[in-house]
């Protein structure tokens, strides 16, 4: 009965899809698509590349160079040049530097974590269409279940009241169930765009059947250890510790070097000149808010930090119990309710419908079996957006099959 029932399910979604020759498509196969045709994944890796170029280097003031002339009444002209280059202090430059690698940093782990974010993402949409077909076909399996059902019900109207009302209802029941399937096929058509839209296709165009998804593994109890989304924490803290000793640099002079040089005239030689200074931070105030700003902004991050922590371990702990839960009851449908109803439907096929008792009978055994199998996969949704919760948290990688 189960393989006569797949292979009714399968030949229904055939006809649904027979406008267009459509393919099968593979988890593994949409999800490397994903990652190389993403439009999301290649902005937020060109906003790696343009960080990159950011933290390139030291950054000091760049020279200024100047030419000048100057001319002496009955004397004639000389020309000259000069050089002027102003030098932080090193300890100004070093902390900026550093303070650009650990942005960088960020914005790589930033990338990283939204990657994991939009393949996480990707797999349950695959599952959610691929589950949205499956109960195309069930929806399909049903409504033949009823129409064999009216069938057997007209022959016992004529002698049985009672029949003719549970006719009546079986028909209303017959026509909603065309209803919920309109809304199922709306349902595979929108997921269908979004699968699209994922990997950067024409919605119009892309059809697929999808191969059933491995059912994803349960996380491990262990500790896990520094979560996607912690690593830019961490970069930023680093960061803010990096503009913290370059604000409190801003009290130390930096340096100032200028050099002349004027051609003779005949009335004055050549000139040389060379001047070294030294700024003096006298308004005080200035180097006294860049520091309270900076030493304010570390503490945020390093809240931000402890935050993001705290909030994963306790998504942690409510998504490992909750996909634990979702997985036994999974494993109850498949393992006990749904065998016993497929036997529950091979015994009644050999039970003679004589009266309305025997009639309902019929009825609820045959619907009970695709119902149940709508719920499990209900379940098993369940069970896949608390994996994909979790994924989200601590990462897909490794976890793929």
């Amino acid at each position: 009965m189960k393989a006569f029932l797949g292979a009714l399910s399968f030949f229904c979604l055939s006809l649904f899809f027979a406008e267009q020759a459509y393919a099968e498509l593979s988890l593994i196969e949409f999800l490397n698509e994903v990652e190389q045709k993403n439009l999301m994944i290649k902005m937020e890796n060109s906003k790696v590349r343009a960080s990159e170029a950011e933290a390139i280097g030291i950054r000091i003031p760049s020279p200024m160079v100047s030419v000048s002339q100057m001319r002496e009444e009955g004397a004639g002209s000389a020309i000259g040049f000069e050089v002027n280059q102003s030098l932080p202090f090193p300890t100004k430059v070093l902390s900026d530097r550093s303070a650009r690698k650990y942005e960088n940093a960020a914005q790589a782990a930033r990338y990283s974590q939204r990657k994991n974010e939009i393949l996480v993402d990707a797999r349950m949409k695959f599952v959610e269409l691929w589950a949205a077909q499956e109960r195309l076909q069930l929806f399909d399996v049903k409504r033949n279940v009823l129409k064999e059902h009216l069938k057997i019900s007209r022959s016992q109207t004529r002698s049985d009241s009672f029949a003719t009302v549970h006719l009546l209802r079986a028909e209303s029941d017959f026509d909603l169930l065309g209803i919920e399937m309109e809304n199922a096929q709306q349902v595979v058509r929108e997921l269908t765009a979004r699968l699209a839209e994922m990997i950067d296709a024409d919605p119009a165009e892309w059809k697929v059947i999808l191969k059933e998804p491995p059912e994803s593994s349960i996380p491990s109890n262990e500790k896990h250890p520094s979560a996607p989304n912690e690593a830019e924490k961490i970069a930023l803290k680093k960061s803010s510790e990096a503009r913290v000793s370059e604000a409190r640099s801003a009290w130390l002079p930096d340096l100032s070097f200028r050099y002349k040089e004027m051609g003779s005239t005949s009335m004055s030689p050549k000139t040389k000149e060379i001047m070294l200074g030294l700024s003096v931070p006298l308004y005080f105030w200035q180097p006294y808010a860049e520091n309270a700003k900076a030493s304010a902004e570390k503490m945020a991050a390093d809240y931000e930090l402890q935050q993001q922590r705290r909030s994963n371990e306790a998504s942690r702990t409510i998504l490992l119990s909750k996909i634990h839960s979702l997985k036994k009851q999974v494993d109850t449908l498949k393992t006990s309710l749904i065998p016993r109803a497929e036997k529950r439907v091979r015994l009644t096929h050999g039970i003679s419908l004589r009266d309305m008792e025997s009639l309902q009978n019929h009825r609820e055994t045959m619907e009970a079996l695709p119902e149940l199998q709508m719920k499990a996969l209900d379940l098993r949704l369940e069970f896949e957006r608390s994996v994909a919760e979790f994924e989200k948290i601590y990462g897909i990688e490794g976890r793929i099959q």
